[in-house]
């Protein structure tokens, strides 16, 4: 038997990845919603004996970013035992409730911020008589003239 890696393998992380898919809501919401039967042609899970058929979720939009999914976890979960720390289950809840209290305070502070620019880009709607998609374009075409402009000068 082969040298044991210092790291959990992707294909552990695909594993566990895939487990938590197949318990999930989303997918068994998904496939309620489908009346456990094929969108394409139809046929309806079955475990009757001898007239099995299995029904799969399928993701349209594809899971092509495998990659990235590993990268995050081996980035924020899997990571070296120097940026971990054991703690008692006490300790451990109070840490984990200060930073998320911490990451709560900036997340408000940006929402409130998007909230400005939405009411400066409202106010400028209204002032214009322009939608924001109008907007946007008017703006376009001014920083365009500016570049232009500014590579004459």
């Amino acid at each position: 038997m082969g040298k044991r890696l210092p790291y959990t393998p992707t294909s552990k992380i695909r594993a566990a990845l895939r487990q938590l898919f197949l318990r999930s809501r989303e997918r068994a919401a998904c496939l309620k919603t489908a009346g456990y039967k094929c969108s394409k042609c139809g046929v309806k899970q079955s475990m009757a004996k001898g007239r099995e058929v299995k029904v799969q979720v399928h993701h349209k939009e594809g899971i092509l970013n495998w990659a990235e999914l590993f990268e995050a976890v081996r980035r924020f979960l899997l990571v070296e035992p120097g940026k971990m720390e054991v703690l008692c289950e006490a300790c451990h809840e109070k840490v984990t409730a200060q930073e998320v209290r911490q990451e709560k305070r900036a997340l408000r502070s940006e929402y409130q911020q998007q909230d400005r620019l939405d009411a400066e880009i409202a106010a400028e709607c209204e002032e214009t008589g322009l939608n924001e998609v109008q907007l946007g374009e008017m703006k376009l075409k001014e920083r365009e003239e500016l570049c232009v402009n500014q590579r004459h000068s």
